[in-house]
């Protein structure tokens, strides 16, 4: 997990969206967002980029797509917090 690819300011916002609500529907993530809420599209976009960082994963159902929670919020602080004193404290 040392190897995640870092999100974006929208992509983690998103993310703590669904790790706070596990929300996992693009139509229930437009319902809950916080304001300002960004497009659909932005959103969509944001999802798309997350399943290639491999913090999510999708399902087909039907023409829609569930997405589950690939890296639980604890095990991204954990690389966060691993890469800032590795970056900040020379892994001291």
């Amino acid at each position: 997990m040392e190897n995640l690819k870092p999100l974006t300011h929208g992509e983690e916002t998103l993310m703590q969206v669904i790790w706070k609500h596990n929300v996992e529907y693009l139509k229930d993530i437009m319902l809950i967002y916080p304001e300002p809420k960004p497009h659909q599209n932005t959103i969509s976009t944001f999802l798309k980029n997350l399943v290639e960082k491999n913090y999510l994963k999708t399902n087909l159902e039907g023409r829609i797509y569930r997405y589950e929670i690939s890296i639980t919020k604890s095990i991204y602080k954990k690389v966060l917090l691993k890469n800032f004193i590795e970056n900040f404290y020379n892994g001291n």
